[in-house]
């Protein structure tokens, strides 16, 4: 008898443990990687949330966060005075993260005192040390005219009023004279500034400001590199 029982016994608990085997392994969440840049020349310093968290707080003009890790999910982005309840953002953006993706979500203006969100997907496969990459972006609420970029008097073609789609381009490692101008009237440059771009790494350059009623014409450079 008791060995009819102990048998039992064994039997169940290999039938428990086997059901067990069976289960698959809880999977971690996806990841992606998410900053915020306020690049908006008239708003005042801005808190820049992700769902239900403050991923750039008092975040001012010109300024960009670091990478943050976050869940490959939607999210309801938005842009509040900072330490105010006061939306500044005119829209709702919502987002959908990929997983191993890297994201870059920034305050814009345009027209002047207009605000919104704009999300750009940022790139950060390996490349070589014997090789930088650029891209750029016009963000100027009160320039409606196509832009110009020049390095080292090599122009690139015509750069859109907030396009964020652009591209990176492969470029060789150095110093450059970097101009922004208007793309009918070469004559006119708007701003300009020496870049030094490192093997290895990748950039955005952003034309942003206003002429009057805020701080002039700015060339800001982000590192992207993580």
């Amino acid at each position: 008898m008791r060995m009819r029982i102990l048998a039992m016994a064994l039997l169940g608990l290999a039938a428990v443990t086997a059901a067990g085997c069976g289960k698959d392994p809880v999977q971690p969440a996806a990841k992606a990687r998410l900053r915020m840049a306020h690049f908006a020349p008239t708003a005042p310093n801005a808190d820049l949330w992700a769902g239900s968290s403050a991923l750039g707080a008092n975040l001012n003009f010109e300024k960009a966060t670091g990478y943050t890790t976050v869940d490959a999910t939607d999210f309801r982005v938005k842009a509040l005075e900072a330490g105010k309840t006061d939306v500044l953002a005119d829209n709702l953006l919502y987002i959908a993260l990929a997983a191993s993706r890297d994201y870059t979500c920034i305050l814009t203006e345009s027209p002047v005192g207009h605000y919104a969100l704009a999300l750009t997907i940022d790139d950060h496969s390996a490349i070589s040390s014997s090789q930088a990459k650029l891209r750029f972006f016009h963000l100027s609420p009160d320039v409606a005219d196509t832009l110009q970029l020049v390095l080292n008097g090599l122009a690139t073609g015509g750069l859109a009023r907030n396009d964020t789609n652009r591209q990176y381009y492969p470029v060789t490692p150095g110093t450059y004279a970097m101009k922004f101008r208007l793309y009918r009237d070469t004559t006119r440059v708007l701003a300009e500034r020496e870049v030094e771009l490192e093997g290895g790494k990748r950039y955005t350059l952003i034309f942003s400001g206003v002429n009057t009623g805020g701080p002039g014409y700015r060339m800001t450079v982000l590192n992207d590199t993580l």
